[in-house]
């Protein structure tokens, strides 16, 4: 076998592998109401202890249970923004929307978290059909 063919054969696979990743759950920040004042997008800072300062309204998670650092958009007078740790049990071919509610339309403190949908990802229930979830509707 020459070298071409064997290297060529190396990297088939090498793509290969890479293109059969299992299924995955995503978190988002991205509000799916834009009348609520009280309500802001969240950030996603953090999965699992390792940060990412900039932050992003969507990321793709592993399955299973995970640490998701979360930060409100709105920021204080210092053009700070307040964050909490969520602990997520994380199921596969599931969007999960996360927002910040505050108390006041215009102050960042008080908040919460709260869990506003679970939504099955069409692209991952058609890649894995014997992951297709069930989303109980989150509360509150």
């Amino acid at each position: 076998m020459s070298i071409r063919v064997t290297l060529f054969f190396v990297l088939a696979v090498a793509v290969a592998g890479c293109a059969t990743t299992g299924p995955y759950a995503e978190v988002t920040g991205e509000k799916l109401e834009r009348a609520d004042g009280h309500e802001e997008q969240v950030l996603i800072m953090g999965v699992d202890g390792k940060l990412d300062v900039r932050g992003s309204l969507s990321e793709t998670i592993e399955p299973g249970q995970r640490s998701v650092l979360l930060a409100t958009t709105r920021q204080d007078r210092r053009g700070m923004n307040a964050s909490a740790v969520v602990p997520l049990n994380a199921q596969a071919c599931l969007r999960y929307y996360f927002v910040a509610r505050h108390e006041s339309m215009l102050a960042v403190h008080p908040w919460k978290l709260v869990l506003k949908n679970v939504e099955p990802i069409p692209e991952c229930v058609a890649r894995f059909p014997q992951h297709a979830p069930v989303p109980a509707k989150p509360a509150g």
